[in-house]
């Protein structure tokens, strides 16, 4: 399975390359390796990622672009399947959900890919609000001791 995405843009070239490497449904990624589109997009400045993302697709007709909406809605979860980078995550997935929900929304095949992804979201959200709440804790019980 080969994909020609390169010219779109640089982060087309990147999630080409993880969907070859790793195929369409893959699963988690390794503790010890990244996701290339996460990799690169870690690698961008914020506004050079508002334009890569707005590259993707250019509008509903565009079946190549749609084919890479999916392709990195199904990146996200896997990224946020691995448990690492929630925050970063969220940013980019807020990005992207405000740039192409209309698209994802009238297109049945990446409405499907984010009602998976909203699962997945919704379980390490809530893994990152007890480790928030943990810390909150333990903060609270130091800043009430005695200080030397």
């Amino acid at each position: 399975m080969i994909f020609c995405f390169q010219f779109r843009c640089k982060l087309a070239a990147f999630i080409s390359q993880e969907v070859s490497f790793r195929g369409e449904s893959s699963e988690n990624y390794g503790q010890n390796s990244a996701s290339p589109v996460l990799t690169y997009l870690m690698s961008v400045p914020p506004s050079s990622i508002d334009v890569e993302f707005r590259a993707l697709c250019l509008n509903e007709e565009d079946e190549e672009g749609l084919e890479l909406l999916g392709f990195v809605l199904i990146s996200l979860t896997n990224n946020l399947k691995s448990g690492r980078h929630f925050e970063v995550l969220q940013a980019y997935l807020h990005r992207f959900l405000s740039i192409y929900a209309e698209y994802i929304m009238r297109t049945p095949e990446l409405s499907e890919k984010l009602v998976e992804l909203k699962a997945v979201h919704a379980l390490y959200a809530e893994k990152f609000r007890h480790i928030v709440q943990s810390n909150l804790c333990v903060l609270k019980i130091l800043s009430q001791l005695p200080t030397i």
